[in-house]
């Protein structure tokens, strides 16, 4: 038993956590209250409700509250979910993603929109752009590079033919990890997304020399295939494990899927100016030499930076190349509208895909 003073003292910061909790809960509903004069105010003048550098704003300055005494991260996910929940005042915001459940792109999904957000999977990238077009969904999340998910086309070419816009782009580092149900030992046999194979080929051998080793098209599928064969494991990530009720074996090295997968929010119209923005592009140009360097004099001239530029064959038949281009600024901003105004007097095809708030961590 402890002594008596060391219980007094137990009772003392018991009650103290009390107080904190209550004073959270006040506070929290003091929140939500302003929230929704803000959602009342937004219907009134029809502002986009989804504004994620507003969002980014109030998570950095969170950060510096921070001043590192609590562990990176640690407090932004927890106002993510009171922003998402102060955001069920306006109404639930739904948001889709190209699926299945369990998914990189739904995990990335919930990361970026919180648990309050209505999330729903949608068959594939054309799924995601009809349900945000039909307003089913708000807004859709879409993968830009897909082959961890075993997704064989590119975002940037659904935005060619339709008329709805990027409003925002996020970045995130998938953790991969060793999950099953019922592993003893080393499994027998691992289920792995074919791209995350290729890429750990060495380190999947070493780790399991005797294993039965089969690649999946997706890590969805590689933990839903685990949870339907106890003893088997998947590699997969933390939010696919859980999403299939899959027990962590191990941790996956931090190398296994290091690059960060850059996702962009589907929506039907473009935000505003606010001084920290990118803006993707898409022009066509015809195949013959020097006409990229041209174009990109244009970007030169101008001191407008690209940060991307990937090219795109829409026929083998036609002799045009579609190039894709990230660069710094708002599509509304007079130095940009320059910029595009002479890259319409090179190119047969000029189309803004979207101007949204850069990124930030």
């Amino acid at each position: 038993m402890p002594p008596r003073e060391d219980k007094a003292r137990l009772t003392r910061l018991r009650r103290g956590i009390d107080r904190i909790d209550a004073e959270l809960v006040r506070m929290v509903t003091q929140r939500h209250t302003l929230a929704r004069e803000v959602a009342e105010l937004k219907r009134n003048t029809g502002t986009e409700r989804y504004i994620p550098v507003r969002e980014k704003q109030i998570l950095a300055r969170v950060e510096a509250l921070n001043q590192g005494r609590l562990p990176a991260g640690a407090l932004a996910g927890i106002f993510r979910d009171i922003l998402g929940l102060c955001r069920q005042s306006e109404k639930p915001l739904v948001v889709t993603f190209p699926g299945p459940e369990g998914s990189i792109s739904h995990a990335a999904a919930r990361e970026q929109f919180g648990l309050s957000t209505r999330l729903i999977p949608s068959p594939g990238l054309a799924g995601v752009f009809e349900r945000v077009a039909q307003q089913v969904a708000d807004y859709g999340l879409v993968p830009l590079e897909t082959s961890a998910e075993g997704i064989g086309d590119h975002a940037l070419e659904y935005f060619l033919e339709s008329d709805l816009t990027i409003t925002a782009e996020f970045y995130w580092k998938v953790k991969l990890a060793v999950a099953g149900r019922g592993v003893t030992g080393k499994p027998k046999r691992v289920y792995v997304q074919e791209m995350v194979y290729a890429l750990n080929r060495p380190w999947i051998a070493e780790a399991f020399p005797r294993a039965q080793i089969v690649q999946v098209p997706t890590v969805a599928e590689s933990a839903r295939a685990a949870a339907e064969a106890p003893g088997t494991a998947a590699i997969c990530p933390h939010f696919s494990a859980a999403a299939h009720g899959l027990d962590l074996v191990s941790e996956a090295p931090g190398s296994a899927l290091s690059k960060e997968l850059r996702f962009l929010t589907v929506g039907r119209s473009m935000p505003v100016v606010t001084l920290a923005d990118k803006t993707t592009v898409a022009f066509s140009l015809l195949d013959r030499v020097g006409v990229l360097d041209d174009a990109l004099r244009i970007f030169r001239r101008r001191k407008v930076n690209l940060s991307l530029l990937d090219s795109y064959f829409p026929s083998k038949t036609i002799p045009t190349v579609t190039f894709f281009a990230d660069f710094y600024g708002h599509a509304t901003e007079r130095s940009i509208r320059r910029v595009l105004d002479e890259l319409r007097g090179l190119s047969s095809f000029v189309k803004v895909l979207g101007s949204y708030p850069v990124f930030r961590q």
